[in-house]
């Protein structure tokens, strides 16, 4: 099998997808990233820069303390440890800039964002008989996200195609 390009991989992929890609066959590689022809010598140091940047990003930030906590919590089952978990307060330090990150998160796989969006925003659109429910909580998170109320920009763009 012939080994795309960078270039035909951002081309077919997009952008971000071929340069994630590119970061994992890296790590792979790296002890003879060195040795690769030139084509793919930029192409990989063009994706460890953009793992770099995205590291540095709101949207990253929250990826990658999303990944530590859910992973240092995935047996946990008090509510309270979850939510005061150092990754999760930290997520929580980032503010409305990753409000659209935890909601479109909690629309593709509900959890314990309520807490959070609660202390970023001050809001709490989720009426009692959804306590507990995480499914509901996410719609109501939703719901809200999609109304201008209350958040100072008007309506959240949260949405991949926003």
């Amino acid at each position: 099998m012939t080994e795309l390009t960078p270039e035909q991989l951002a081309e077919k992929r997009g952008k971000e997808a071929a340069y994630a890609e590119m970061a994992h066959l890296l790590a792979e590689r790296i002890a003879n990233v060195g040795n690769l022809p030139g084509d793919y010598h930029k192409g990989y140091t063009d994706a460890l820069a953009w793992l770099h940047e995205r590291g540095n990003t709101v949207k990253g930030r929250f990826h990658k303390l999303r990944t530590t906590w859910e992973h240092e919590n995935r047996c946990e089952s008090d509510v309270n440890r979850i939510v005061n978990h150092p990754a999760y307060q930290e997520i929580i330090k980032l503010g409305w800039d990753v409000v659209p990150y935890i909601i479109r998160e909690n629309a593709n796989s509900p959890g314990h964002w309520h807490t959070a969006l609660n202390k970023i925003t001050g809001q709490d659109p989720v009426p009692d008989e959804h306590a507990g429910d995480l499914a509901a909580i996410a719609q109501d998170w939703i719901a809200w996200a999609d109304d201008d109320a209350g958040q100072p920009n008007g309506a959240l763009k949260w949405r991949e195609n926003e």
